[in-house]
């Protein structure tokens, strides 16, 4: 059975000031069988790289065994990063290509740990998360979050 891990995060798009510059939000939505479980969550001064990495990574960890799982995202620099670029940054001590630290590396080495511990992973590039119920729903999530912090300052 496939278990379908839909993820999105990002960042406030607003002219907010102070801490709530750098605030960012984190969900997914997981169906398996005809059921689903989704979680979301904030994170002060932080960015929408960040974000989607964390989705990503919280759904991961939110499948307890090896698994065959479906990831569908919008971010291409989580799928190109995850599928492309992760094994030549360990095979070069978390380096780029231009010999700099990777950014996020400790969010990579989770995901890159948490990709092996599965049996199989395939990943699907969404470019319009609004075009399908799920995704519309994971960045709703996204949005429900950010509010509640927001609501939850005045």
């Amino acid at each position: 059975m496939v278990i379908r891990l839909i993820a999105n995060g990002g960042c406030r798009r607003d002219e907010a000031t102070g801490f709530l510059s750098k605030l960012g939000a984190w969900a997914y939505l997981l169906e398996s069988g005809g059921n689903t479980s989704h979680s979301y969550g904030t994170a002060l001064n932080t960015t929408d790289h960040k974000m989607e990495l964390t989705a990503v990574i919280e759904g991961l960890k939110a499948i307890p065994t090896a698994s065959h799982i479906q990831i569908m995202l919008n971010s291409e620099y989580v799928m190109n990063g995850a599928t492309i670029w992760i094994y030549t940054w360990k095979r070069n001590n978390w380096r780029t290509s231009k010999h700099e630290a990777v950014p996020n590396k400790e969010l990579w080495v989770t995901l890159e740990e948490l990709i092996s511990s599965h049996l199989r992973i395939t990943w699907r590039l969404e470019r319009n998360m609004h075009g399908n119920h799920r995704g519309y729903f994971v960045d709703r999530l996204c949005q429900l979050a950010l509010k509640e912090v927001v609501s939850g300052m005045h």
